[in-house]
């Protein structure tokens, strides 16, 4: 008696996890919590490789997102080398921020300032500023 009660409460398990409930909850909607960090992170890579002279020298040494809003508004720190147009290695750390990322990729990009050297962001009243330039904490327009 007691492996088939053993044996329903798994199946009633399995069946709880797999339905949602019995149908009544949207799993859908639990399971997606949004775009990853890695998809924030290759977002702004982008952004930074479409102001690089030379696009395809750029090497990531470190990444990561730093923060998010709730409207997909996220700033990626970029820790990146690549050459300069003399040819010879640079390397920036700057935060970029990617304006409304959905769960397909689609983003958008600031036309004023979509980065700023993490030196200057030192500096919270620029830090700010570039937020507010970026529509930080607005649902998209």
């Amino acid at each position: 008696m007691k492996k088939v009660i053993t044996v329903a409460m798994s199946v009633f398990c399995m069946a709880f996890i797999l339905c949602g409930c019995c149908g009544f909850m949207d799993m859908g909607a639990i399971l997606d919590s949004g775009p990853s960090e890695q998809m924030y992170i290759d977002c702004a890579k982008q952004i930074m490789k479409e102001r690089l002279k030379d696009p395809s020298s750029m090497s990531v040494n470190e990444a990561y997102l730093h923060e998010k809003d709730d409207y997909n508004n996220g700033i990626v720190y970029l820790d990146f080398s690549c050459k300069n147009g003399l040819g010879g290695a640079t390397r920036y750390k700057v935060y970029v921020c990617v304006q409304h990322l959905d769960s397909d990729g689609n983003f958008k990009v600031s036309t004023t300032a979509d980065y700023i050297e993490v030196d200057n962001a030192e500096y919270e009243p620029a830090y700010n500023a570039f937020k507010k330039l970026n529509g930080w904490g607005e649902p998209d327009s």
